[in-house]
């Protein structure tokens, strides 16, 4: 898998366009997306966790930066666990073809059994956070993370 800057870039760009006397220059709302692999050890999993941690700590600058210098900007992140996604889909067939499962079932009922609850979580359970954040009713949450995992970190 490969990583990019495109977090960095976004949040750069969408804090010069909503800065007092840029282009949209009313402040908002920045909401990015990492993973509970910044928070958490994931066997095979440590360039993905970098980056993520990457974006974890990138958020809390720029929410703290924005802040300081009354942007009116807010800068938050999301933290999601295992989401029955495609990319998550692809990962545990690739497990399969790895001999890790005998099939995308066992794969599966393992991912789901990381969860307390016992099932993983669907993406508009994340979107719904999103939504949050990006509206007026999340108007003084600025540099949190908000974690998405059926407890999985919890435990």
């Amino acid at each position: 898998m490969k990583y990019d800057n495109s977090v960095f870039l976004g949040t750069k760009h969408a804090i010069l366009a909503m800065k007092p006397g840029d282009s949209s220059g009313r402040g908002g709302s920045i909401v990015n997306i990492s993973s509970i692999c910044a928070m958490i050890a994931m066997q095979g999993a440590a360039s993905y966790s970098a980056a993520k941690g990457a974006v974890r700590s990138m958020t809390k600058v720029a929410a703290v930066e924005c802040g300081n210098l009354k942007y009116g900007i807010r800068v938050n992140s999301v933290h999601p666990g295992v989401i029955l996604t495609e990319m998550v889909k692809a990962g545990m067939e690739d497990s399969v073809r790895q001999g890790i499962f005998k099939d995308v079932g066992e794969a599966q009922a393992v991912y789901e059994g990381l969860h307390p609850g016992g099932k993983m979580g669907e993406p508009v359970e994340i979107a719904k956070v999103v939504l949050y954040l990006a509206s007026d009713a999340s108007a003084y949450t600025t540099g949190a993370e908000f974690v998405i995992d059926g407890g999985i970190t919890a435990q």
